[in-house]
């Protein structure tokens, strides 16, 4: 039997996590230059791609390290600068 008040917080919450993703794609689209505070590492990177799944992750995004040419998944909580495409 289902539960119309876990369906609909459920239904609220999969409206926000999109509304969420559609943000972070906004902000920080494909090409931009971030500079990242991951561990106790802070790096400068451009954002290659953004995860597809609003739930699991829909503030991911995956960069390459412009000094190294490493790719890495990091938040979007972890860019403490956004800069211009490159």
């Amino acid at each position: 039997m289902r539960n119309n008040v876990i369906d609909k917080a459920h239904e609220r919450y999969r409206k926000a996590a999109k509304a969420y993703m559609e943000a972070v794609v906004k902000i920080y689209p494909v090409g931009a230059i971030v500079t990242v505070n991951k561990g106790r590492a802070t790096f400068r990177a451009q954002v290659i791609a953004h995860s597809s799944a609003w739930w699991a992750g829909p503030g991911d995004l995956h960069v390459e390290n412009i000094n190294t040419g490493k790719y890495r998944s990091i938040h979007v909580a972890d860019i403490i600068k956004a800069g211009a495409k490159r």
